[in-house]
């Protein structure tokens, strides 16, 4: 029961949040699609996020959102 309630939560809102912590909050395999659209490390302006990290710190940050994003997406 906990797993719907949670669940609930999220449909059909727009969540603000930094995406690995909400995405860490969202059980496996309940979600049907995921997009993103995330900064591209191209020293654009934006407020609130500075994109112009280190390769190798933007890499691994690459790393930890597509693994959120895979293990929270269904496979079919």
């Amino acid at each position: 029961m906990g797993f719907r309630i949670m669940i609930n939560e999220y449909i059909d809102q727009i969540i603000q949040g930094d995406c690995l912590e909400v995405m860490q909050n969202i059980p496996g395999n309940s979600v049907d699609i995921t997009f993103a659209d995330p900064p591209f490390n191209l020293n654009k302006k934006y407020n609130g996020y500075e994109d112009n990290k280190e390769f190798n710190i933007y890499l691994e940050w690459c790393k930890q959102w597509i693994y959120e994003m895979v293990r929270i997406t269904k496979p079919t």
